[in-house]
């Protein structure tokens, strides 16, 4: 006779605090065991949100590719380009923290997933804005592409304990989501 344990095994390698860093590692490791989604895409983005007690981290597949501006340069902080990734089974998780800079080795690793287009600016359909950059040149309009359609899920994670969590899922990166309640040990 086998006994069968009700906890997956992953879920023994999430760690119960850290920094930021760690309770991301721990979507992660969640997502990948537990999410179709993991499956459907190679390259993925992170969006994080702090609150007074909990961490909300949403994962969902890039639908677009990185379009760097003027200002997004090696040494440079911006609050939407991505400065941290992981590759886990050969697949791409990026996100930003507002606190670290744009590096040639987050540069190299987009590059390498084709997850970014250092070029976009030279094409013939960009259509310049006029607007300062931080620099006397404009700003254009990457070609982005909105899809209502996608899906992703959001994590919710106690500050003082990353094991305690609920996750729900997202049909849209616009959608306005109900937190859940989370009984963190505060």
């Amino acid at each position: 006779m086998l006994a069968v344990s009700g906890c997956a095994v992953w879920k023994k390698s999430l760690s119960a605090n850290g920094d930021i860093y760690v309770a991301i590692n721990n979507c992660i490791i969640d997502f990948i065991n537990t999410s179709n989604l993991f499956k459907a895409d190679s390259i993925f983005a992170i969006d994080i949100i702090e609150n007074e007690d909990i961490y909300v981290i949403g994962i969902g597949g890039a639908v677009n590719k990185i379009y760097p501006h003027i200002r997004d340069t090696i040494g440079a902080k911006n609050d939407l380009f991505p400065n941290k990734y992981i590759i886990r089974e050969g697949k791409l998780f990026y996100w930003n923290d507002p606190k670290q800079e744009i590096t040639q080795e987050i540069i190299d690793v987009l590059s390498r997933y084709d997850a970014i287009d250092l070029d976009w600016r030279n094409r013939e359909y960009n259509i310049p804005l006029n607007i300062p950059d931080g620099d006397p040149r404009i700003i254009y309009i990457p070609p982005m592409v909105i899809d209502d359609a996608q899906k992703g899920i959001v994590y919710y994670i106690c500050k003082n304990d990353f094991t305690i969590y609920k996750k729900t899922g997202f049909n849209t990166i616009y959608h306005h989501y109900k937190q859940p309640k989370l009984k963190c040990n505060n």
